[in-house]
């Protein structure tokens, strides 16, 4: 299947292999200059960015003004940096020691070589550099408890807008000396293209967006190092991105493209005012403005089928078409329009509490962590509606984005909260029929429901099988949650059950997968359940959803879920059935619901139980001819943390028109 038009394609790559080039041969020119030659060159063709030197202490002054524990939260943060302690990827805090072993798994212990060169993480199956061999030893398994991700999310460098930060903030040099010291450090001991970090071109994108966003904070105490480094190591990272492009031969492609095209905007603006700059910059915006369009349905959805990735998406994108205008490349009002499509359903899932719904995968993706680096919530995404609303001119948000000016500041110069206003309709509803979601909520409570088919594009890599699953909110409490993804390669056994059935509150047909997907390959899913919704109305607070999936059409049956939502009254109303398809045997069927971690349950009565958390309480009533039965569970508020909880399965045998039911109702004091 061709995914775009072969010209398209063709075109791509052969722009892409001409920049390639290119840039081969303004790296070497530029290495044969002194460092004081490079620098000049670089502050002649540069662009502009999203701040200008002069402006960055009075945008300092506005962050601490709206955020007063902005300026002690980024320095105990960059305390922690400074002794090389950090929490990536569920790790909890660990020390590093004194000098970062950048090619290390430190959750493992399992280390990659920095003298050889790795395969690289591409669609297009482009292995080889010219006159390099390439290393065929272990790079990335499913076999064993190595985790590729961790040495790359530590090669982000996430943190060095925090230690730039922190020097602004306190004028304490060694904020900035640990800064340039580790990409000193860094570049000395990830010689390119060597090392596990030259492998994969999104971690490149998003590692030059981290690097230069620290470096143009702490001018002009980085002209030393730009002079050395900086010069070439953004011109490597623009060579590397396009040489591994991440755009299969049939034109599919997914987030990994978005953050290549983020690598390559942010770095084209550094060289932005040559004339290859400039091609490059234009090669970056039609590009994004494609994959605006592609990647995102009309209704603002991503099409990998994950919330989480939802928000990276989106983050990619709004970042980089900022500083794109910056440049004078504004998107045209279609893409306008699309952007505020996905900025508004951040704004419609994001709960009462301020996080975000766990649907799909979540591996803590993101671009920039402009605020609070060492106590990040993954589940809250409300920084970026924040940028996004603001960069748009959009007005009358249904969620609180109050302590969420520091992204805004840094990237706009503005302060969202001074023209962004609230407003708290009764109940605010949305049926999202392109990617799969129906969504309601109210001041107080929300529900999140799964249903649509997986996107062929996307391939399935980020979905779960998770059709007329859902979670509901009430009173600031999670209560029946999605519990999350936990984990990809370093377990792939735990990552195969949480994106299966069993770990979504939905039902199983005896031990049949809603989707197929093999246990060899973490990062794909065929679609087997043509989910449809059949009912979705709206009435004053009530919602009414009823769908089905055809997934255990092999075995004879239909499966059907009715969902009422009293939005004022904090209550669920729950119906499960399933039809006969044709001849079919007596089967088992059990249904799950995953509680939130710190949510109690006791059973009151045979098919009654008390749910309870801090003051809140709520009675779960179940109906039907049905067992039901409590065990444990698992939720993952991040990547890599596990966190016990509890379930609650319901069992019974298929008959014609066979149906269950259950409630969830708010307990009044």
């Amino acid at each position: 299947m061709q995914y775009e038009l072969p010209e398209i394609t063709s075109e791509r790559e052969a722009r892409r292999g001409r920049f390639s080039a290119q840039i081969g041969e303004l790296i070497t020119q530029l290495a044969r200059q002194t460092p004081a030659g490079r620098l000049q060159w670089y502050r002649d063709n540069r662009g502009k960015w999203f701040f200008e030197p002069e402006q960055v202490q009075e945008r300092i002054r506005s962050i601490n003004q709206a955020s007063p524990q902005h300026k002690e939260q980024t320095v105990a943060a960059a305390a922690r940096i400074l002794q090389h302690q950090f929490d990536i990827l569920g790790s909890g805090l660990v020390s590093l020691g004194d000098q970062i072993d950048w090619q290390r798994d430190f959750k493992s212990g399992f280390r990659w070589r920095n003298d050889v060169v790795y395969p690289a993480w591409n669609w297009r199956k482009v292995d080889d550099l010219a006159a390099t061999e390439i290393f065929r030893g272990h790079f990335y398994s499913v076999d064993d408890a190595s985790d590729l991700k961790v040495p790359w999310d530590l090669s982000s460098f996430f943190h060095l807008p925090t230690l730039g930060e922190a020097f602004l903030q306190t004028g304490n040099q060694r904020y900035v000396k640990e800064l340039i010291d580790e990409l000193n450090d860094w570049h000395t001991n990830n010689p390119y293209p060597c090392g596990v970090n030259w492998t994969c071109a999104m971690v490149a994108g998003i590692r030059i967006a981290n690097m230069m966003f620290a470096l143009r904070s702490v001018e002009p105490e980085s002209a030393q190092f730009m002079a050395e480094f900086g010069v070439l190591s953004i011109l490597r990272h623009l060579k590397f991105i396009l040489d591994f492009l991440e755009v299969d031969q049939d034109g599919r492609r997914n987030n990994h493209y978005v953050n290549n095209l983020v690598g390559l905007g942010i770095g084209a603006v550094e060289i932005a005012r040559s004339e290859l700059g400039c091609a490059l910059l234009d090669f970056a915006f039609e590009e994004l403005k494609r994959e605006i369009l592609t990647q995102f349905s009309e209704d603002g959805t991503n099409y990998e089928g994950s919330i989480p990735y939802q928000r990276f998406a989106t983050e990619s994108i709004v970042v980089t078409a900022i500083l794109l205008e910056r440049n004078g490349r504004k998107m045209p009002g279609e893409c306008r329009d699309r952007l505020k499509q996905m900025v508004r359903f951040i704004d419609y899932y994001t709960k009462p509490n301020g996080l975000a719904p766990q649907v799909g995968d979540n591996d803590n993706g993101r671009i920039l962590v402009l605020h609070d680096y060492a106590g990040q919530e993954y589940r809250d995404h409300r920084h970026i509606l924040a940028v996004g609303a603001a960069w748009l001119g959009m007005d009358g948000l249904l969620s609180d984005i109050s302590g969420q000016s520091a992204d805004a500041i840094w990237l706009l110069g503005t302060n969202p909260i001074e023209s962004i206003g609230l407003k708290k309709p009764s109940l605010a509803a949305g049926l999202y029929n392109s990617n799969g979601y129906a969504l309601a909520k109210t001041e107080n409570s929300s529900l999140l429901l799964r249903c649509g088919i997986i996107n062929l594009m996307s391939g399935g890599g980020h979905n779960h099988c998770d059709q007329l699953s859902f979670e509901f909110h009430d009173r600031g409490q999670d209560v029946i949650v999605d519990p999350g993804a936990l984990i990809y390669s370093a377990d792939s056994a735990l990552r195969n059950r949480y994106r299966s059935t069993w770990a979504h509150n939905t039902l199983q047909l005896a031990d049949l997968e809603q989707q197929e997907f093999s246990f060899l390959d973490l990062f794909a899913m065929r679609d087997l359940a043509a989910a449809k919704v059949d009912v979705w109305e709206i009435e004053e607070t009530c919602v009414r959803f009823r769908g089905h999936h055809t997934a255990y059409s092999t075995a004879g049956w239909k499966v059907s879920r009715e969902v009422i939502y009293e939005g004022s009254e904090g209550a669920i109303y729950v119906c499960d059935s399933v039809q006969s398809l044709g001849p079919s045997q007596e089967q088992e069927l059990c249904g799950r619901l995953h509680f939130a971690a710190n949510i109690e349950l006791r059973q009151t009565a045979p098919a009654v139980f008390l749910l309870h958390a801090g003051t809140l309480d709520w009675v779960l009533q179940f109906g039907g001819a049905l067992l039901v039965g409590q065990t444990e569970g698992i939720v993952s508020p991040g990547y890599g943390i596990f966190l016990p909880a509890s379930v609650l399965e319901y069992r019974f045998t298929t008959a014609v028109d066979q149906e269950v039911s259950f409630s969830l109702t708010r307990v009044k004091k």
